[in-house]
């Protein structure tokens, strides 16, 4: 992943680079870790917006109707809502690391598709196979978040490490 290669660029990047900052370098770090706790936080949000769809999924599964498919459905939006806001945030992170080095972008642009056919399929014909189907896609987009999250906190750790050195 893009964000693995832009970890190692940048740590590739420090350990080159003196160790001693100057202000305008501090203050780019700042604003960089800024950006990742911004990300951290939106990610946080999707996960656990992830988490409560999930659990309505699996009582739609189990024999939930309409709206217990309505209430997943608003948890899937809410959950999508927050990854923009978090591509965003990783979007302005990106931005701040190019100003420190030339690290490599980072790939977050599944943002776990919008498939009106699967939300048709699931509101009107609500069967088990639908249901199993939207609760992959639940999983992944949750998966999606907590990879991208572990790599914006390793990001972050070693911007921190760099400000203390």
């Amino acid at each position: 992943m893009l964000a693995e290669q832009s970890i190692s660029q940048y740590e590739q990047m420090k350990q080159v680079k003196d160790t001693s900052l100057t202000e305008e370098e501090i203050q780019k770090i700042k604003k960089s870790i800024e950006a990742s706790d911004r990300a951290i936080f939106k990610l946080r949000k999707a996960i656990v917006a992830y988490d409560k769809a999930g659990s309505w999924g699996v009582v739609d599964i189990l024999g939930g109707g309409l709206i217990t498919s309505l209430i997943k459905r608003d948890k899937m939006d809410e959950a999508r809502s927050h990854m923009i806001g978090a591509k965003n945030a990783l979007d302005n992170l990106d931005r701040e690391l190019r100003c420190l080095s030339d690290c490599a972008h980072f790939n977050f642009e599944s943002l776990n598709n919008n498939n009106k056919y699967v939300r048709f399929a699931d509101y009107f014909f609500d069967c088990g196979f639908v249901d199993l189907y939207v609760q992959s896609d639940i999983s992944k987009g949750k998966k999606e978040c907590r990879s991208i999250l572990n790599k914006v906190i390793e990001i972050k750790a070693l911007l921190e490490k760099q400000l203390t050195n």
